[in-house]
């Protein structure tokens, strides 16, 4: 009887904690994609936007039609205007970044996220480890994507 009431406590738990380990672990496999992407431009993007999420998430502006230079601006981070610069080349350039510099653009992503959360309390970096607006963000960039005007050929009739 008592293994009974322990096993329905347990299940209890089980159930409460899902959903915050669900987002726990979605963080965690959407970070591992970006660092893991097959293309070094990709793993560089996907590492200014691990860096923005996490700043999202933390409570801090999200962008809408700020340049990566002025969304590092305004994070105040030792090094985003750095990463904003390496994000920009990476994606403007027909540069190839090798691994060597796409993982320590991901070392710099790693200290840029600890420096923002660091700024918070213990229960607000809690609040954003488990805060769902990153996110949202992406699917407003992928609703976005979906509405951007596609170019059509004139017809010569």
């Amino acid at each position: 009887s008592v293994m009974r009431w322990v096993g329905i406590g347990v299940l209890g738990l089980i159930v409460l904690l899902a959903p915050f380990l669900t987002v726990l672990l979605a963080k965690l496999a959407r970070r591992k994609e970006r660092a893991t992407a097959a293309d070094g431009a990709e793993r560089i993007t996907g590492g200014w936007d691990e860096y923005v999420d996490a700043a999202v998430d933390a409570g801090l502006v999200s962008p809408t039609i700020h340049t990566r230079q002025e969304l590092a601006e305004e994070y105040a981070t030792p090094a985003g205007v750095l990463l904003a610069a390496q994000a920009d080349h990476a994606q403007f350039s027909n540069t190839v970044i090798s691994e060597m510099e796409s993982d320590e653009f991901w070392e710099i992503v790693a200290a840029e996220r600890r420096a923002i959360t660091q700024r918070l309390g213990w229960w607000r970096r809690v609040r954003a480890a488990l805060s769902l607006k990153s996110f949202v963000r992406q699917l407003g960039k992928t609703a976005e994507r979906g509405k951007r005007p596609t170019r059509r050929a004139r017809s010569t009739s």
